[in-house]
């Protein structure tokens, strides 16, 4: 986690500071409430990825209010985002738009994810991640990701290993002018824009010439 995105996550929980946590968790009588007592008696910053899991998952469908999830929102965001997390991060960055995002957020919070969002953006230049799951995850917050996606053509050792990556995760799919990731709306316009940028001439320049420099796998 690159320091702006941990600066970023601190602003997080200062302008969801003033959410209060839930004596109890609402939840449809098909969940059992012994998966989520955690989530009332565990200090906010000490829940796990294992406590927020089902929540996470849950959210809005079976589980929870807005109120609470305002509670719980940054330390969501912030065990989404250690590489690798145990949580579903396409799931987790849906949570936002069913909450409202950005319209009827409040200023300050609104600002304050925004902030993050640019933060994870840019790490992309400087952090080796599972790059197909984030430009996914994000799209669902960000509906002119690819926009931002220019930041894998900056030239940095990570933003080269990402660009790679983004590419070979998507390379049989992209035949048929699709990508790989189950969790993208293809009916979207955001989903035809990150197609295109992906068969943009220039991005396949890059990785063709990355990978005659022996980058990434040469067999896809």
């Amino acid at each position: 986690m690159t320091p702006e995105i941990s600066q970023a996550i601190e602003g997080l929980y200062t302008a969801f500071e003033d959410a209060r946590c839930p004596s109890s968790i609402n939840m449809s009588p098909v969940k059992d409430p012994a998966d989520f007592a955690a989530l009332t008696t565990v200090p906010l910053r000490q829940l796990t990825a294992e406590h927020l899991r089902q929540y996470s998952f849950s959210l809005f469908l079976t589980v929870g209010y807005i109120a609470e999830f305002e509670y719980f929102f940054p330390r969501i965001i912030e065990v989404a985002s250690v590489p690798f997390s145990p949580l579903e991060i396409e799931v987790v960055f849906k949570k936002p738009a069913m909450a409202g995002w950005p319209n009827e957020w409040r200023k300050d919070r609104r600002q304050a994810f925004q902030a993050y969002l640019d933060a994870m953006v840019a790490s992309w230049a400087t952090t080796v991640c599972e790059i197909g799951g984030w430009v996914c995850s994000l799209s669902f917050c960000i509906p002119d990701i690819d926009r931002h996606l220019d930041v894998l053509m900056s030239g940095s050792d990570a933003a080269n290993e990402n660009l790679l990556s983004f590419h070979e995760e998507n390379s049989q799919t992209l035949a048929r002018h699709r990508l790989s990731n189950s969790f993208w709306d293809r009916s979207s316009d955001t989903y035809a824009r990150v197609v295109a940028w992906l068969e943009r001439e220039d991005v396949q320049q890059s990785v063709h010439h990355l990978k005659e420099a022996g980058l990434g796998n040469s067999d896809t």
